[in-house]
């Protein structure tokens, strides 16, 4: 009697204990399905980022700078008058690059139309001897880079293109480990006049083809403004190599259309 009694006793706490307990079975059960489905998800979401690349802001201007008409933008420049180009104007829209090169690239800075600060030249100098103009780059802060080698590249070293070409292509990718956010362009070799005889000239079109080659492998912009000079012969120099004056402001303004420059970056 005394054992049915203590029964009735106790039942109500055995019946709330075995609800607590299956409640917390519950609870648990319930938690650990809500985990798994978050789990679920996050795998789901890492396949997603896989398939799907994330386009960065410098690539989506890259795509927007490849759909240029360049038969335009040419026809623009060579509609210009030189002496109309403010040199002022020039150099607040190239305040955030950097431009190097031989002395072609030098008369920038010895015509007036750029501030020496942003310009890396020096007579002479070639890729595989511009060592110290690079890192000058590298220590600049530029949005933008044009790099402007070529003559004494391909006299130097004549048919062996692929030479200058492994030099280039080491003298960029240490760029673009410095300067990964910077926007590069590689000029083309300029064609000389039709004066100048210099056979190593003979391999002008094979460097500018693997020079194209080599930027489209290091995802980088080729830009080609020969087509100022071939079209209007008498900006050449007495050399049939240099160009005179006014050809840097037509020069320059390409530049500036072509990598998209404006007064308000």
């Amino acid at each position: 009697m005394k054992k049915k009694r203590l029964v009735y006793i106790l039942l109500p706490f055995i019946c709330a204990a075995g609800l607590a307990m299956q409640r917390g079975f519950f609870v648990h059960h319930s938690s650990r399905k809500n985990v798994q489905e978050i789990q679920q998800n996050i795998e789901k979401l890492e396949v997603l980022e896989q398939q799907t690349p994330v386009r960065s802001e410098k690539e989506d201007l890259t795509v927007k700078r490849k759909e240029i008409d360049l038969d335009a933008a040419q026809q623009k420049i060579l509609a210009l008058d030189a002496a109309s180009v403010d040199k002022a104007k020039l150099i607040q829209l190239f305040r955030n690059t950097a431009i190097a090169g031989d002395s072609i690239t030098a008369g920038c800075t010895e015509y007036g139309y750029l501030d020496d600060s942003i310009v890396f030249a020096k007579v002479g100098v070639s890729v595989s001897t511009a060592g110290e103009l690079f890192q000058a780059v590298r220590a600049a802060t530029s949005n933008t880079v044009f790099l402007c080698f070529g003559v004494n590249d391909i006299e130097a070293y004549e048919s062996n293109v692929s030479r200058v070409i492994d030099h280039y292509t080491e003298r960029i990718e240490g760029l673009q480990q410095a300067m990964p956010n910077a926007d590069i362009y590689v000029q083309a070799l300029l064609p000389p006049a039709e004066s100048v005889t210099k056979s190593f000239y003979q391999y002008r079109d094979l460097y500018n083809e693997d020079l194209q080659k080599m930027c489209s492998t290091l995802d980088i912009q080729y830009v080609d403004p020969s087509f100022i000079l071939e079209q209007t012969p008498e900006l050449y120099d007495e050399d049939g190599v240099h160009p005179k004056k006014e050809f840097y402001p037509l020069w320059l303004t390409y530049f500036a259309n072509i990598a998209g420059l404006s007064h308000e970056e």
